[in-house]
């Protein structure tokens, strides 16, 4: 769910800064969209669902609800978001002589976009929908 919303929210992003809203933007982004999020998704499957899990059981802060809020979703991002740009990168511009420039600039347009989203918008939003799933058939 995470991945799904913030690969959406990302390559909406993405498309419109890069490309700008044109008479295919709904195309391109649908096109690109699927690609990315199917990678997300075997990404955190195969991979940062492990990561995170190892660094929840080793970080040992007294404040569980700043762990949930602020430092794994930060992590999450950090790990996230320059894999989520190589893919997103490689995908659209294929590796040219530019590659490094256009991911630097990905990398430094995405960070502070992904981190805001995860930590104000997506993460609280996703957070709020599995703990009413998790209390409604608590309640059944």
């Amino acid at each position: 769910c995470m991945a799904g919303m913030m690969s959406f929210a990302m390559c909406f992003f993405n498309v419109a800064v890069v490309g700008g809203f044109s008479n295919n933007f709904i195309k391109i982004f649908f096109y690109r969209w699927t690609y990315e999020y199917i990678c997300a998704v075997l990404l955190v499957f195969f991979v940062v669902r492990h990561f995170m899990k190892w660094i929840s059981q080793h970080i040992s802060l007294k404040n569980t609800e700043l762990n949930s809020t602020l430092i794994l979703p930060s992590i999450n991002v950090l790990i996230m978001a320059p894999v989520m740009s190589l893919i997103a990168v490689s995908y659209v511009f294929g590796f040219s002589e530019n590659f490094l420039s256009i991911y630097q600039n990905a990398l430094i347009r995405n960070y502070p976009v992904a981190w805001i989203l995860q930590i104000s918008i997506i993460g609280p939003l996703v957070r709020f929908i599995f703990s009413k799933s998790k209390t409604d058939k608590v309640g059944v």
